[in-house]
């Protein structure tokens, strides 16, 4: 696949290619992430599921998510290492930075010197890097909190 890519952006103005690459990827992180089962609790929305599905004339560096199925289910990690594994089998270096709060979780997947290697830019450590976030629509409340809305007069 990497080979592929390449062949993709060797005629193309310099940002056109860096644009492609970029896009290319994004669609390599969803489809491993659906082979690794992440789209059996999460939905894929925002700005480049607008620009994938409707062809919209923009460009977003994120892929945002929403919880939408069963929480127990959702595992992050295994999704990263599955999609860490599928890419680096494909001779692309994969950097993984994981950030999970309490409502949301991000990872920033790196693919460091990939443009270099490409001729796409004149610094090794220039990066391409998508964003992938995941947010709960509800934020968890204590017991405590639960009772008070339930209850506003109780104290």
């Amino acid at each position: 696949m990497k080979d592929h890519l390449l062949t993709l952006v060797r005629e193309r103005e310099p940002l056109q290619a860096r644009n492609l690459v970029r896009e290319y990827l994004q669609a390599r992180i969803l489809g491993a992430m659906q082979r690794a089962g992440a789209m059996t609790t999460l939905a894929f929305q925002g700005g480049t599921c607008l620009r994938f599905l409707f062809a919209l004339p923009r460009y977003s560096e994120d892929l945002d998510f929403t919880l939408e199925g069963e929480p127990l289910q959702y595992d992050l990690p295994r999704y990263l290492r599955a999609l860490r594994t599928e890419l680096s089998a494909e001779r692309y270096r994969v950097d993984l930075r994981v950030r999970q709060r309490r409502v949301v979780h991000s990872a920033l997947v790196g693919f460091p010197g990939l443009l270099y290697e490409f001729g796409l830019s004149r610094r090794a450590a220039m990066d391409v890097a998508p964003f992938l976030e995941r947010r709960e629509d509800v934020e968890l409340i204590s017991k405590d909190n639960a009772r008070s809305l339930l209850n506003p007069l109780s104290p």
